[in-house]
């Protein structure tokens, strides 16, 4: 996440529903990547949303977590990639020297 810290204002997770069943508990959630202004261009429409489902594995007293399987539309993923990808082009051709160590934003 660390890598996009440069092209996203936040990137907001919310669980849309959350199911419980003996000791696995499954969320379905969504998300949104909010990104800076100085990434967009007006080339592209600058939506992105995720669907994930997490299924966290508890143990027998239910107090810890012993193994989680997150599930991601890898479809919508590859579809997403396009607008980090285009972010990423847009952020370096704004930065331009004019001095040497001098940084001036386009």
């Amino acid at each position: 996440m660390s890598a996009l810290t440069g092209l996203l204002s936040g990137f907001p997770v919310k669980p849309v529903e959350v199911f419980e069943q003996g000791n696995q508990v499954t969320v379905w959630a969504k998300s949104s990547a909010l990104f800076k202004d100085e990434v967009k261009d007006t080339e592209m429409e600058w939506k992105f949303e995720g669907d994930y489902t997490v299924l966290f594995f508890l143990n027998e007293k239910g107090q810890k977590i012993e193994r989680i399987v997150e599930f991601v539309d890898s479809a919508k993923s590859m579809e997403n990639r396009k607008l980090f990808r285009r972010a990423r082009e847009n952020l370096a051709k704004s930065v331009i020297d004019v001095k040497p160590g001098v940084h001036h934003r386009q």
